[in-house]
């Protein structure tokens, strides 16, 4: 079983902001920073046998998750119940046929499968896609040694 091991996010960089002109004034719109992951991490839990990451949020524990359904039979969405965001995404190593020399392979089918997402709960689709863009950003830290004890 890999440790747990926390990468820190910088939530301002992730948000991205857009100047609008409305009505002569001149605003500034982002996501709110409670959307925005300030950590992620990547294990493989050996208990249920997936590789999982999890993102933490600002100001959040332990909130209760609840299951999306994937494209990807393989890849299961977790959600905070209240929220909506996106806390947690689990990937069946042994049904996607990956090992720890193939496990950065099934990254593009998770960012696939989040982009996907996005059309079952759209109101969270600006959520989803920081959670894409943070693990293409942090692949190689999240995968790297989960399974070294192999």
């Amino acid at each position: 079983m890999s440790q747990k091991k926390w990468i820190t996010l910088d939530p301002e960089t992730l948000n991205r902001t857009q100047r609008k002109d409305v009505d002569g004034i001149e605003i500034t719109l982002g996501m709110s920073p409670f959307d925005l992951p300030d950590k992620v991490s990547g294990e493989y839990r050996d208990e249920i046998k997936k590789f999982v990451i999890t993102f933490q949020y600002l100001g959040v524990t332990n909130e209760p998750l609840r299951p999306l359904r994937s494209v990807e039979p393989h890849i299961l969405f977790r959600v905070g119940a209240h929220s909506g965001r996106l806390c947690e995404i689990q990937v069946d190593v042994a049904a996607a046929a990956a090992d720890h020399v193939r496990l950065d392979m099934i990254v593009p089918e998770v960012e696939s499968a989040i982009g996907a997402l996005g059309d079952q709960v759209p109101n969270r689709r600006d959520n989803f896609s920081v959670a894409r863009e943070v693990i293409t950003e942090n692949k190689s830290q999240l995968i790297e040694g989960v399974f070294a004890g192999d």
